[in-house]
């Protein structure tokens, strides 16, 4: 069960890693192609958006 567990936090780790990359990429494409100010817009919906949903979680949390 320990060699399960050390291959399923690697691979987070792994997953994590990767993800990471591909925001540092999109934000850099998006400067590229649309400017700062866009940039701006869709950070703010997508910092928006992930408040909501981890507003829901601890909300839902709290009472299960």
């Amino acid at each position: 069960m320990t060699g399960l567990k050390a291959i399923l936090v690697t691979l987070g780790i792994v997953f994590a890693g990767l993800s990471m990359a591909a925001i540092v990429l999109t934000i850099a494409w998006l400067i590229g192609n649309y400017g700062v100010d866009r940039l701006l817009q869709i950070v703010s919906v997508l910092v928006g958006v992930a408040g909501f949903l981890f507003t829901l979680l601890f909300q839902f949390r709290r009472r299960g």
